[in-house]
């Protein structure tokens, strides 16, 4: 159609610039999760934020490789590319312990689940028995952070920052579900 761009000729190489699957990505980044991170720092919850921006970032790397080769055959090169997103993953769980009795143990709670839920797909994706990405999201990463979500909502009645917090937690989730 008209007004879609891109007409300075250059676009007709397929291997030159991200690929249509990385750049939805970026905007779903620059959409959701900065979003997301500035909530955090807003609750002094840096450390949640700059957990999501190295697992995203990671997440987009395995986006990018996986428009660029064939997937790998040996399930260990598939780890090895998804080595990034687990580190952080484990990095969440060890927070989310270290949170435990303390004001912030929910948010970590919501966090880790939302997490390994919204990178974990990267790992099973188009194994036989396990649900399409948007069902895995749906259920491990929304739904398994909705009980601790409901908990932050709970405790902190009312309170803007920690709504915001909640809202773009919910939006950034939704957004990897869609994409």
């Amino acid at each position: 159609g008209s007004g879609s761009g891109g007409t300075n000729g250059d676009d007709d190489d397929e291997n030159k610039g991200p690929k249509p699957s990385v750049i939805a990505f970026d905007a779903v980044i620059s959409d959701k999760v900065s979003p997301f991170v500035a909530a955090c720092n807003d609750i002094n919850l840096a450390e949640m934020g700059d957990i999501a921006t190295a697992a995203y970032a990671a997440m987009r790397s395995f986006i990018d490789m996986a428009s660029l080769c064939y997937k790998p055959g040996e399930i260990s090169e598939q780890q090895a590319l998804a080595k990034p997103m687990i580190d952080q993953i484990r990095k969440a769980g060890e927070c989310k312990n270290d949170a435990r009795r303390t004001p912030t143990e929910y948010h970590w709670s919501s966090f880790s689940e939302a997490l390994s839920g919204s990178l974990g797909w990267t790992l099973t994706s188009g194994i036989a028995g396990i649900p399409p990405p948007y069902k895995a999201i749906q259920e491990g990463a929304i739904d398994g952070a909705m009980f601790y979500i409901n908990k932050v909502r709970k405790d902190h009645k009312g309170e803007a920052t920690q709504d915001a917090w909640v809202k773009s937690l919910l939006q950034m989730l939704n957004a990897i579900r869609d994409y």
